[in-house]
């Protein structure tokens, strides 16, 4: 648990995002896509290709966002 949340943590807070396939070794990323469902859609965060990025709307809430994640 301590990894992915370090994980989704550290990778939501750079401009490269978090990669759904490398979040595959820690967890299952399509539970954690459904999770992430609610902050696309009020664009806190966005999904490009494989890549959950914050928004900087989303950059204002991140530490909720990853709790929630979890």
């Amino acid at each position: 648990d301590l990894k992915r949340m370090e994980y989704i943590m550290l990778r939501l807070r750079t401009s490269g995002g978090l990669s759904l396939t490398q979040y595959k070794k820690l967890g299952d990323e399509k539970a954690l896509l459904e999770k992430a469902k609610s902050f696309i859609s009020t664009k806190h965060l966005k999904l490009k290709g494989d890549k959950l990025m914050a928004t900087e709307k989303g950059y204002l809430i991140l530490e909720k966002i990853t709790n929630d994640l979890l």
